[in-house]
């Protein structure tokens, strides 16, 4: 894979880590039965929605394309011969996703249910909800940059003060 697929990939996987508890949610409000019964295939099914989902609720990427490219994945995979049926499961809560998804997100989740439910209780319990609110919003606004640092370079915090300011370090 070319650099830009390896970026895409990492970005999805964050993004279904960090926005796990919304992306479950629209999938239960999109589907009789989620997460999916425990089976033999139960494991790929639940992460393959996850990250179709995630495509189409946060990385703008058509919901053509997701469905298709997630439904390919399960039809693909050989060594795990997943049953048709569920690929049909997969492929109709996904457009279901694209249809109702981003007007299920905006108005049945919030930004807190990505984050551990007792954190979100000491924070109310600190600080109120209002405030926990702001906390939750702005935990999962998308930064302008990010940098990372290759730990094989010798590293030269003046030299980086210099360059970007040294409100940035």
């Amino acid at each position: 894979p070319d650099q830009r697929d390896r970026s895409f990939a990492r970005n999805l996987v964050s993004t279904v880590e960090r926005r796990m508890g919304q992306i479950d949610s629209v999938l239960s409000l999109c589907a009789n039965y989620y997460p999916p019964k425990k089976g033999k295939h139960s494991s790929l099914v639940h992460a393959c929605l996850r990250v179709g989902a995630a495509q189409i609720l946060f990385l703008n990427t058509p919901s053509f394309a997701a469905v298709k490219e997630t439904v390919d994945v399960l039809r693909d995979d050989k060594k795990k011969d997943v049953p048709e049926p569920m690929i049909k499961f997969v492929n109709a809560v996904l457009r279901r996703v694209g249809r109702d998804g981003l007007d299920m997100l905006e108005e049945h989740t919030t930004a807190a249910e990505n984050i551990s439910p007792w954190l979100v209780q000491q924070w109310i319990e600190d600080w109120g909800e209002e405030n926990t609110k702001k906390i939750c919003d702005q935990m999962f606004v998308q930064p302008h940059i990010d940098l990372s640092v290759n730990v094989g370079q010798k590293l030269e915090v003046e030299k980086l003060r210099e360059e970007f300011g040294e409100d940035a370090i």
